[in-house]
């Protein structure tokens, strides 16, 4: 009866301490120093705050295009009579509103590509307005399209000719944008004086 009661203590024993072993081999460690570290997470939110500013900035961009294109186009149709007459005042905006929507897909590639180099936070309210002067040049890419109606030109290419022209005027506002912003604002910290920031992927 001694004997069995030893033995069961001895293995209760060696499994107490398989599993304190155990426990140890697979507790995670951490080998990165404290100031490295911080120095690491610092360095990731850093460029996690940047892209998440880009972002907001192209969205801004983008919506502020739509929503000026959208109003300046009801504007014309319910309050200046400027719509097909075949069609009538509803489904004529509805048709502009399609094109609208067509053309803020391709305005919000043109500026995220030209806003890659954008390496400074900018305020909402700088996109919005520069939105809204983007809204006029549209509206004189959009006439100079229809004008090419006079010569010819069949609409399908009015339309392509359009999109490539709304493509590369929003591509070089963003640049505008990003020049603005990297002249308005000091080098960013680790960053060599005059030079920019490397780009956000």
């Amino acid at each position: 009866m001694e004997r069995s009661a030893y033995l069961g203590c001895f293995f209760a024993a060696s499994s107490k301490s398989i599993s304190c072993r155990s426990f140890a081999m697979w507790r995670p460690t951490n080998h990165s120093t404290g100031p490295a570290r911080k120095a690491a997470q610092a360095a990731h939110f850093h460029v996690s705050r940047l892209r998440m500013s880009r972002l907001k900035t192209i969205a801004t961009f983008t919506l502020g295009f739509a929503g000026w294109a959208a109003g300046a186009m009801a504007v014309s149709v319910f309050g200046f009579d400027q719509y097909e007459r075949a069609w009538g005042r509803g489904p004529s905006y509805q048709v502009v509103l399609w094109i609208i929507t067509v053309a803020a897909f391709v305005v919000a590639v043109g500026f995220s590509l030209g806003a890659k180099q954008l390496s400074v936070s900018v305020p909402w309210w700088k996109s919005y307005f520069l939105s809204a002067a983007y809204t006029l040049v549209f509206g004189a890419l959009a006439y100079l399209s229809g004008y090419l109606g006079q010569f010819g030109v069949q609409q399908d290419f009015r339309f392509l000719f359009l999109a490539l022209l709304s493509f590369f005027s929003s591509f070089l506002a963003a640049k505008l944008l990003t020049w603005h912003a990297s002249a308005a604002n000091p080098p960013l910290q680790g960053t060599p004086a005059g030079k920019p920031a490397a780009p956000l992927s």
